[in-house]
């Protein structure tokens, strides 16, 4: 999932960009917390392409302001995907923090009205359902290859235990308008192919 697939989202829909990043096509990978990490803390738990979201809050509390601002450089220097901020005060966001997230190519977004944890939930939903669907996209094409019936059905199981071996489904639409007898006559000759 890239971040302009996530900020196409209703629950995204208040987020608004504070730089003219060209990293909407950043790949988001999972998510972390900034609140109160030095750089060396960023370091040790923060990954590349983590979507990061944070209120900032040490911007209004932090006295050294160099402190502050390293650390946030840091999480730049990871290679995140994005950094969406909560606006749960007025903030001033020092001019070299956007230009620095701009010159890494990530966008930094300020966002109201949505629970950080419900960002998270959807996000990390979202990434698991990815994963899934590319382990059995990665079964089906081993599938392809395979010549062994009984290890095809295996493969068939480990994706949906609930695929039976003598069950068929499948759809016909003629190209021409047929009765109803027309048609179940072509379809018991097709049936009849496959035996």
């Amino acid at each position: 999932m890239i971040v302009s697939e996530l900020l196409s989202l209703p629950l995204f829909s208040n987020f608004t960009s504070l730089n003219k990043s060209n990293g909407m096509n950043n790949e988001i990978l999972g998510t972390s917390i900034f609140d109160w990490e030095t750089r060396e803390d960023v370091e040790k738990t923060f990954s590349k392409g983590d979507f990061v979201l944070t209120t900032l809050a040490r911007l209004k509390t932090d006295q050294n302001l160099d402190n502050t601002l390293d650390s946030i450089f840091s999480i730049f220097d990871k290679e995140v995907a994005a950094v969406a901020i909560k606006k749960t005060f007025d903030f001033y966001l020092p001019k070299e923090v956007l230009e620095y997230a701009n010159s890494k190519g990530i966008p930094v977004f300020v966002f109201e009205n949505t629970y950080i944890d419900d960002i998270i939930y959807v996000v990390k939903n979202i990434l698991i359902n990815d994963s899934l669907n590319s382990i059995n996209f990665d079964k089906l094409k081993s599938i392809m290859k395979l010549n062994d019936t009984n290890l095809i059905s295996k493969v068939f199981s480990s994706i949906n235990k609930y695929f039976y071996t003598n069950y068929i489904a499948c759809a016909c639409i003629p190209k021409n308008r047929l009765t109803e007898s027309e048609l179940a006559k072509q379809f018991v000759s097709f049936r009849k192919t496959l035996s």
